[in-house]
């Protein structure tokens, strides 16, 4: 059983620690509080601790701390966890930003808490109402965006590498050690047009399409040729095995959720984050709040893309509309939600809690 004895027994540094030491807040988020948990989900923990004074007058800082399980090399399995510790300020910070995981934390149900000092949490759970505000619009929508921008060039950028990598190592058997011996350079030209001839006979300008998206060749500032690999610039003399690395290092970060890319085409885990985060800022427009579990509706379709139900363009044909309902649901603005935060309000909350909460352990 998850306690916060099972993170004391974690903890290896002193901020680790003092973070426990000072915990107000640790609970269940992630597919365990949406209600998309499948019997692979790993769990996901979260919480609020308040640094001691001298960790805000003094030179000492911690912002947050991490007890993780598992390993980047594998996807989390059910054994796994993740857990991340935010300091107070921290944490007040995102959610005047109406960071969407952050704002999520205002509507936990005590179920999911795991420890919890009801007297100082209450204090923020019950101003919600000046964090929240119109900004919710763009902070989800602008993160569902992102979503969206990972499912579809994650796979294309998975297959760049690994094609580019097969190169690379063919060169590198074969005795080449820099980046102007690789014979692919012979399939491009360093410039955007070339001449050709249409059907009718007439010279006209031509794109030439790269066979990659996420590597190209290219000129230098300085005029100097190189290839790029991911925005990354390498100059013809530099060393080929400097690239093989960066690109053997990217291939293994896709971890085990590759298996979905090959599967699927897409991650599994982007796509149903890409709706959840949509469902939210349509709930928040309508109503001011948010629901956990989420609504059966909303899982029984964040399931099934989970299962891969859905092809890629049925899922981005319903985020386009889903988009387009989150910005006429913020122009009716149902929650009369305000146009923005309430600054001063949060820094008198933010104060108020430290002061009161140092005083009550006679840390002042």
């Amino acid at each position: 059983m998850f306690t916060i004895d099972t993170l004391y027994k974690r903890a290896k540094t002193p901020e680790q620690k003092m973070a426990l030491d000072n915990c107000i807040g640790l609970f269940l988020t992630g597919s365990h509080l949406y209600g998309t948990s499948t019997p692979e989900s790993d769990y996901d923990y979260e919480g609020v601790f308040i640094e001691p004074p001298e960790y805000v007058l003094g030179t000492k800082s911690c912002t947050e701390v991490s007890f993780n399980t598992g390993d980047d090399k594998s996807r989390n399995s059910s054994e796994d966890y993740d857990c991340r510790l935010y300091s107070l300020r921290k944490y007040l910070q995102l959610a005047q930003q109406n960071n969407p995981n952050k704002i999520e934390w205002f509507f936990i149900p005590l179920s999911n808490f795991i420890y919890v000092d009801f007297t100082t949490w209450s204090q923020i759970a019950s101003r919600k109402d000046i964090f929240l505000s119109k900004k919710v619009e763009h902070s989800f929508s602008g993160y569902a965006t992102s979503q969206k921008n990972k499912l579809i060039s994650k796979r294309r950028r998975y297959l760049d590498l690994k094609s580019f990598k097969e190169i690379l190592e063919e060169a590198l058997a074969s005795g080449k050690t820099r980046v102007g011996d690789l014979d692919i350079l012979e399939e491009y030209e360093h410039k955007k047009y070339h001449k050709d001839t249409d059907t009718l006979g007439i010279t006209v300008n031509k794109r030439i399409k790269h066979k990659y998206e996420y590597i190209k060749y290219k000129k230098t500032q300085e005029g100097s040729d190189c290839i790029q690999v991911d925005q990354r610039e390498y100059n013809f003399g530099m060393y080929l095995i400097k690239i093989f690395n960066y690109v053997d290092r990217e291939l293994k970060g896709y971890g085990g959720r590759l298996e979905y890319i090959k599967e699927f085409g897409f991650d599994l885990k982007f796509a149903a984050h890409l709706f959840r985060l949509f469902y939210e800022g349509l709930d928040l427009a309508n109503t001011g709040k948010l629901q956990f579990p989420l609504p059966q509706n909303q899982i029984d379709y964040m399931l099934e893309v989970k299962k891969g139900k859905y092809t890629i363009d049925e899922m981005l044909t319903k985020a386009d509309i889903m988009e387009k309902d989150l910005v006429e649901a913020f122009k009716e603005n149902k929650a009369n939600l305000p146009h923005s935060p309430n600054h001063s309000e949060i820094d008198k909350l933010q104060q108020q809690i430290m002061t009161d909460f140092w005083k009550l352990k006679k840390l002042i």
